[in-house]
């Protein structure tokens, strides 16, 4: 599945997760197919981050470069080091979203491992109109009950 794929079908379903359109347009399977794809996405390191930590260190070899033959005094190759520095950012966080799109993917992953039988056990009793956290409380106590004490 696409980026574009993915977000496409969570956009969609997240729609519906806020009723604001009809019933669900994907399949749990799909869904967390996609879930699959955001996790992953959201799990790559921003390029742009690293990239200036990189530059910053090119920086401060040259400051120590210049200050070992002669070019600069120890006072300029020290500003120059803590000037580099404050400008290399830190690594991001990662986001809370992930966590959550983490919990998500689990669900769903329970979701399409269920046979009919176990399926049916599991959301037989689910109102048909349960959305959102109460669509979500059923799956983990099912995912619970699997696990076991």
């Amino acid at each position: 599945m696409t980026r574009d794929e993915a977000r496409a079908i969570l956009e969609a379903h997240n729609k519906w997760r806020r009723g604001t359109e009809g019933p669900p347009k994907a399949d749990p399977k799909a869904i967390g197919l996609a879930i699959d794809v955001a996790v992953a996405e959201l799990a790559k390191p921003a390029a742009v981050p690293y990239l200036e930590s990189a530059m910053a260190v090119i920086r401060i070899r040259k400051a120590i470069k210049d200050w070992e033959s002669g070019l600069d005094d120890g006072m300029s190759a020290l500003a120059k080091i803590k000037t580099a520095l404050a400008a290399s950012p830190q690594p991001p966080e990662p986001a809370a979203d992930v966590e959550a799109a983490r919990v998500d993917a689990n669900r769903y992953r329970f979701i399409r491992s269920l046979n009919a039988e176990q399926f049916d056990s599991v959301f037989g009793n689910c109102p048909r109109a349960a959305k959102n956290e109460a669509l979500d409380r059923y799956i983990d106590a099912a995912m619970n009950q699997e696990a076991g004490p």
